[in-house]
Formats: structure tokens, sequence, C-alpha cells
């Protein structure tokens, strides 16, 4: 972000129409960032470019956007927040990530510490992590940073500390019911179900879950990144695109 992000480039509108099998139950409730750093927000028929320039995004189910810039700051980098025509920096550094319903950021540093943002500051919270998400119910999880088989473990917030849970993951989201989905080092999708992990097919790089559905970045080069599909059931749908990061309103 450091002068892009303030310079607010013009939006551009990418002509990329949309199936209408992989048609969204909600617009603008799904940002991606693509190789290159572009923001952008779905609006039912194509993505529309954002100004500035980032690292992760994440959506609230209030519809508030934060991005992690481009900016190297102590912590990583310069975090952000859409006012609804311009990114506002807020104090801190992140690496990954996620906003709650109540539009309240999660993010994880380059140090791995975890921190929630409480109005004008951040609160460092126990633990360590790779990746965060947050559910609709409020549901925080989290990839830890111990190593287990497929990436590292999988940790849910009590409100005081975190809960392990059975797995190993590199990348996680949540959705509206408070149940994870994952992505682990070979690139296998996971969905929890009750006590259990429910392997999907295809592979992915990063995945994003809410009320507008579970979408993923696939692991099939394309220009802007990855290939973006949306879950419809039995199978992942192509929308056209490309990302290497995605973030779905809750």
């Amino acid at each position: 972000m450091k002068n892009a992000i303030s310079l607010l480039v013009a939006a551009v509108v990418i002509g990329l129409a949309c199936p209408a099998s992989a048609q969204p139950a909600e617009a603008s409730q799904i940002w991606i960032v693509n190789a290159s750093g572009g923001i952008f927000s779905w609006t039912g028929s194509n993505w529309r470019q954002m100004p500035g320039l980032a690292k992760d995004v994440g959506v609230g189910a209030n519809g508030s956007v934060w991005v992690v810039g481009t900016d190297a700051v102590p912590g990583g980098y310069g975090i952000y927040q859409w006012n609804g025509s311009a990114w506002v920096k807020r104090p801190g550094g992140a690496v990954r990530i996620d906003v709650d319903p109540q539009g309240t950021p999660w993010v994880v540093s380059s140090l791995g510490n975890v921190f929630r943002w409480e109005g004008n500051a951040w609160r460092v919270m126990p633990g360590l992590a790779r990746d965060i998400g947050i559910g609709g119910d409020g549901s925080v999880w989290i990839v830890g940073t111990d190593k287990v088989p497929g990436g590292y473990g999988i940790y849910r917030w009590s409100g005081s500390n975190w809960s392990r849970v059975d797995g190993g993951a590199v990348r996680i989201d949540v959705g509206p019911a408070g149940l994870p989905w994952v992505v682990n080092e070979s690139g296998q999708i996971y969905h929890r179900q009750g006590a259990g992990w429910k392997l999907l097919a295809g592979r992915a790089r990063d995945i994003g879950v809410g009320a507008a559905g579970s979408w993923v970045i696939g692991t099939n080069p394309v220009p802007g990144g990855y290939g973006i599909f949306r879950w419809i059931g039995a199978a992942w749908a192509a929308v056209p695109g490309g990302a290497v990061e995605i973030s779905v309103g809750r």
C-alpha cells in the first residue's frame, strides 16, 4: 500500500461474466487479492478493482473490510480499514487477517502473535498462529505453529484460550455456523462435520467461507494467480479471474 493505497487508484471493472451455476448468494461479499497485490470485490457478475494493494483481505458479516497492505512495518505489513471510498491506515503490522461479525479484525503478525482490535489499539491474545478464520457466529479458529501431519495444529478460541482440534492445515476459514473449512499442505480441502473432517474434491491454496458460499483459490495457474472456484454442493464451479487470497463475508 505505501503510496499506492493513498493514491486511490481509479476503480476498473473487469468484464468477466460468471456462469449462472457459480452466482453467489450475495454480491459484494467476496473480496480477492491477486498475484500483483490488486484488490477486487465481486459485483455479482464481474470483479471490480478497488484502490490500493494488499497481501491479505478479511471481510466481516456487517460488510467491514480490512486488508494487510504491502508496506513493510514491524510485525509484517501495514493494516488498513475500508471506509467505503478509501483505506484508512491503522496502527500495527500483520501478515494474515480476518474480521468477526461485528467488524472487529483479528490479525496474525510475522512472528505468529495473534491480536484483536479493540477500537483504537490491538490487544495481544494467547498463543501463536499461521492463519486465522472467523465464522458468522463469532467462532474464531487458527492454524497454529506446531507441526503435525497435514501442516500445523488446528485450534478453536474458547473465550480465554485455544482448544486443540484434531487434524492439520495451512489455511483456514469458518462458515456461518462456526464450522471450519481447511486446506492442508498437500492442497486437500476438508470441511468440519461434527467431530470429524470430510474430505472434498479438488485442491486449493486458500479458502473463504461465508453467507455467500464456500470459495477457494485453486492450484491451476491463470493470469492474476490461480483459478477461483465456488462450491455448488457436490463440486467446485469455476469463476473467471485469478487470485492468491480470498475472503467471504460471514
